[in-house]
């Protein structure tokens, strides 16, 4: 009878590696480490690995143990070497968003956050600004970039980046704007001066001239804007402007027509539309003029002290005085009338009222007077009739007049004693 003695099983193992997980965890199975452990008489009952978890703490290499164990309870061991790699980056959390801040008085601004954070899943590690300034700098204007770096104790790396822009919204500041300014011209034109304004700002800026023609410069008469414009480096803009007005103050010349005098119209006491004379007006600058006078019509008789005004359009003006006397040149037309008056007491007289017969004048009647104007003896007589008016004017007419006695004789008697 031939006794085979039982033979142990043959362990043979193999290096892996394997990654920790999001819990900072790895599995070790037997799967990684068995390279093909086998029982030479029997069957393999169990193959078992120790460590069989790793974590964080064992980042490198591992020993690890695999006991194989057959149907008759005997074993055998291999050592594999398994590499723990962590290959998972930190996670930064609180990364700030973009800042956008504004510049002050230095063209500077100081901007601040809140650092980032980060996670891992093995503890460890660092996170630092690695590009830009700390919070709490000072920024020049523009876009400054500022970047984090977590590391964790692997080497894993996250970065967390954003932006600090400086920005300039502050207007340029116009200094020493002129005041509006008023010359006259001399005659037609005249220059004003001025001081250029200057310009400040918070960064920096520059000033020029966008409207109307340079200090000095002749300029016609009427109102001129002048205007400046400031601007920086970031188009903010200020405008200064004022007003260059030159005065028109020659006056236009003028002549009045001359003196007259003018008849009254015909069978009227004033002139309705008299002619005048004609005037002559200039202007040295401007182009327009205008010429009135205050006289009013119909103009009665009289001296009239005619007033003609000439008027440019900036407002100058010039006047003169003509002398217009409307004159009655036209006579009374006399109108007789005969009469019969009685002799009376051997005399009578007569008023030209009793030979007038509504004689008429364009104006007035200032007297009339007849001659002769006493009878001393009946018969008919002839007598003339003078119409005089205010102005001087005559006019004569002739009427009958007839003296009668209508009288009876007064018979006077006296006692006689004979």
């Amino acid at each position: 009878m031939n006794v085979v003695a039982n033979q142990p099983p043959v362990a043979i193992c193999q290096n892996a590696t394997v990654n920790l997980g999001a819990g900072g965890t790895a599995a070790i199975t037997v799967a990684i480490i068995d390279n093909g452990s086998f029982d030479p008489d029997g069957t393999i009952a169990s193959l078992n690995v120790n460590p069989a978890t790793v974590n964080c703490s064992n980042v490198g290499t591992v020993n690890v143990t695999l006991t194989v164990t057959d149907n008759s309870g005997l074993t055998a061991t291999c050592v594999g070497v398994v590499t723990v790699v962590d290959n998972i980056s930190p996670v930064i959390t609180g990364c700030p968003s973009n800042i956008t801040v504004n510049a002050g008085a230095a063209c500077t601004a100081t901007a601040t956050w809140t650092v980032p954070s980060f996670t891992d899943n093995c503890a460890g590690g660092s996170i630092v600004r690695t590009t830009g300034p700390a919070p709490g700098s000072t920024f020049g204007l523009g876009v400054t970039n500022i970047v984090y770096t977590a590391t964790d104790a692997s080497g894993n790396t996250s970065t967390c980046g954003f932006t600090v822009t400086v920005v300039d919204v502050t207007a340029p500041t116009i200094n020493n704007c002129p005041s509006n300014i008023t010359v006259n011209a001399a005659p037609c034109m005249n220059a004003a001066t001025w001081v250029a304004p200057t310009v400040s700002d918070n960064c920096s800026a520059t000033i020029v001239q966008t409207i109307g023609a340079p200090s000095g410069t002749p300029l016609n008469i009427g109102a001129h804007t002048i205007a400046y414009t400031a601007a920086d480096g970031s188009g903010n803009t200020a405008v200064c402007s004022f007003t260059v007005t030159v005065l028109d103050i020659t006056p236009p010349t003028i002549s009045c027509p001359n003196d007259t005098l003018i008849p009254a119209d015909p069978g009227s006491c004033a002139a309705a539309n008299p002619d005048l004379g004609e005037f002559s007006a200039s202007s040295t600058c401007s182009s327009g003029l205008f010429v009135s006078n205050d006289a009013v019509f119909p103009m009665p008789l009289g001296v009239h002290a005619v007033t003609y005004t000439a008027s440019d359009n900036n407002g100058n003006t010039a006047t003169c005085v003509q002398q217009v006397t409307i004159i009655d040149a036209q006579p009374p037309v006399a109108i007789c009338q005969n009469i019969t008056v009685n002799l009376g007491a051997g005399s009578v007289s007569i008023v030209a009222a009793q030979v007038n017969n509504g004689s008429t004048d364009n104006c007035s009647i200032a007297s009339t007077s007849v001659s002769p104007n006493t009878f001393n003896a009946v018969g008919t007589y002839n007598v003339t009739l003078t119409v005089t008016d205010a102005a001087g004017n005559t006019d004569d007419c002739v009427a009958v007049v007839t003296v009668t006695d209508t009288d009876p004789p007064v018979a006077v008697c006296q006692n006689i004693t004979g």
